[in-house]
Formats: C-alpha cells, sequence, structure tokens
C-alpha cells in the first residue's frame, strides 16, 4: 500500500449528466473538485446542446457522458473529490471518491 502523498499513474472518472427530454440543456459544464478547487473541466458548446439527437418512442432522458482522465495523478494529502455539473437553472451535484493513506495497523496486544 503506497502512503500519502503518492501518485496514481492514472485516475479516470466517467459522469453521466441526465435531463428530461422536454428541458434539454441550455448550458452544460462538468467539473471535479478535490476540496473547493476544479481540478478538471468538461464545458459541452452550446451549440452541440441546441441540436439534440431524435429520441425513439417512450424514452424520458437524454443523457450526456463526459470522461476524465487525468494522468498522472498526485495524492498530497487524503481528500475528497467531488462532481457538480454546472447548468443554465444551476448546480447539479454528483457523487463523491474519498482518497485515503493506508490503514493504520494496529498495535499488537502486550501480554502481562
Amino acid at each position: 500500500i503506497n502512503p500519502v502523498p503518492s501518485i496514481l499513474p492514472k485516475l479516470c472518472a466517467s459522469v453521466k449528466v441526465y435531463t428530461p427530454i422536454t428541458r434539454p440543456f441550455e448550458k452544460l459544464v462538468v467539473r471535479i473538485f478535490q476540496g473547493d478547487k476544479a481540478i478538471a473541466e468538461l464545458p459541452f458548446p452550446d451549440a452541440g446542446l441546441a441540436s439534440w439527437p431524435v429520441v425513439p418512442d417512450g424514452a424520458h432522458w437524454y443523457m450526456v457522458n463526459a470522461n476524465f482522465t487525468m494522468s498522472p495523478f498526485p495524492v498530497e494529502r487524503a481528500s475528497v473529490l467531488r462532481v457538480e455539473a454546472e447548468t443554465e437553472e444551476g448546480t447539479l451535484a454528483g457523487g463523491c471518491f474519498w482518497i485515503h493513506g493506508p490503514p493504520v495497523p494496529e498495535a499488537p496486544p502486550t501480554s502481562q
């Protein structure tokens, strides 16, 4: 187990953002944060969002996929990575990923 600080050769994230077919995004920026700092950002051009594809009958949602690859990924301290999507209606909160150091081994019991 590597200690913190350390370096991961690669950290990937696949983020899916959904919106109802009746309300396609007009603006979309997906970000990954470490604490309060955005460490990765993927803006979707407005022109692409204005021309959403035709969907099959019975579909209810559009899904936008944002893929991130951060290589190498330095781990300077234990922290939480979180995902946000900024839209014309506000910010959508996504999932989190915790980065911890190796477990601290317990001291063996002493015999008395």
